[in-house]
C-alpha cells in the first residue's frame, strides 16, 4: 500500500511540474507573438504584458494546486 501511495505522489509531482511549465511557456509564447506582431510598442503596452504574464502565471499556478 505504502509503494503505491508513493508512486501516486511521485505521478502528481510529475503532473504538476509538466503542466505548470507548459502553461507558464504558452503564456510567455503569446505574449512574444503579441510584441513581434506589434510595429511600435510602448513602455505602458510592454508594463501590461508584463502584468497579464505574471497574472496567468500566478493563476495557472493556484488552479494547479487546486487540481
Amino acid at each position: 500500500m505504502k509503494k503505491r501511495a508513493t508512486f501516486y505522489a511521485v505521478k502528481q509531482k510529475i503532473l504538476f511540474f509538466t503542466l505548470h511549465a507548459s502553461v507558464f511557456s504558452f503564456t510567455s509564447y503569446l505574449v512574444q507573438n503579441l510584441c513581434k506582431y506589434k510595429k511600435s510598442i510602448t513602455f505602458v503596452e510592454n508594463y501590461f504584458q508584463y502584468e497579464t504574464l505574471v497574472y496567468l502565471y500566478i493563476h495557472s499556478y493556484q488552479l494547479v494546486i487546486l487540481c
